[in-house]
């Protein structure tokens, strides 16, 4: 028994090697301000989002990760140009382990020629890691007395940067993760373990197709997860909008895994949105199913009801 929970506890921590580099929400959308916070201000209200991910379900220590984020903006100036704010709260459990980062972004949106928009973020936070082998109950088989040599909690500051580049049609980003290269070691098993946070690079891409009538609307997007000297992870999506208030959207995950979405917008105020991620790769012998569901609330004034996205892929 002792052997299979290590088998399990390697998995696991292989599995997550490039989630820790990355966000590995399925909803890229949603989860866009904790990869790039030059996104921040695309909607025209403030708004408030909140994810639950449950990654590999039914598999003991499996990655559960929760991301609440905020963010709002200033009044355009004549020119067009302002300025948007918020704060991004990514919460992460796998194995024994838990990771907690808080990070309050800025972002400033100019406009250039021909109604295109440039905007540049950047988010300043603590990162917190923290072991939870002390809460192993020592009469288990399973407990490991060598535990108890290792910290408890690690903090280390966290950055993110990022470039946002949009039309009416057309999107583009570029930002980069954990700019400082934080690693922590944290006693436990094997009297230690490494978790790395290496630069981390994000390329975004995308194009919306609209209905002569506005009846229905295509976005097809693609994000690229680059870690040097390691393969690129990358995520191809589609979604189909129904009068901007029913969704529809298919995802393929670095092609180890494929997952179909579903959205409703209320009002234009409120949108709950629910995904079923399925691994497809070796991964799939052991944990097949992912769930993620997503809840976004639009902070618009008594009697404003918001209108379109200045970008297409958040309309």
């Amino acid at each position: 028994m002792r052997l299979a929970l290590t088998i399990a506890f390697v998995l696991i921590m292989q599995g997550l090697s490039f989630a820790q580099h990355a966000e590995n929400f399925v909803h890229i959308y949603d989860s866009r301000e904790s990869y790039n916070p030059a996104s921040m201000g695309m909607n025209k209200c403030g708004e408030f989002t909140f994810i639950d991910r449950r990654q590999w379900t039914g598999f003991d220590g499996a990655p559960v990760a929760n991301m609440i984020a905020f963010s709002n903006h200033s009044k355009p100036s004549v020119h067009g140009h302002f300025h948007a704010y918020g704060l991004n709260m990514v919460r992460e459990e796998y194995g024994y382990f838990q990771s907690l980062v808080v990070r309050p972004s800025y972002a400033y949106h100019l406009r250039t020629r021909r109604d295109f928009h440039l905007s540049a973020g950047i988010g300043v936070g603590i990162r917190n890691q923290r072991t939870g082998y002390n809460t192993v109950n020592p009469s288990s088989a399973n407990y490991d007395p060598a535990s108890s040599r290792g910290q408890n909690l690690l903090q280390a500051p966290d950055i993110t940067a990022g470039l946002w580049l949009y039309h009416n049609y057309f999107f583009t980003g570029l930002s980069m993760k954990h700019i400082l290269n934080n690693q922590f070691t944290i006693g436990g098993l094997n009297n230690g373990a490494d978790i790395n946070y290496p630069r981390t690079y994000f390329l975004t891409l995308g194009h919306e197709h609209e209905s002569i009538h506005y009846y229905y609307t295509y976005v097809y997007s693609l994000l690229l997860r680059f870690v040097p000297y390691q393969l690129p992870a990358i995520d191809l999506n589609i979604r189909y909008l129904i009068k901007r208030q029913f969704g529809f959207g298919l995802s393929l995950r670095n092609f180890n895994s494929v997952a179909g979405m579903l959205e409703y917008t209320y009002d234009r105020k409120f949108k709950i949105g629910y995904a079923y991620e399925r691994s497809i790769g070796n991964l799939s012998r052991l944990a097949k199913n992912s769930h993620e569901v997503v809840f976004t609330y639009y902070l618009c004034p008594s009697g404003l009801r918001p209108k379109e996205s200045r970008c297409p892929a958040y309309k």
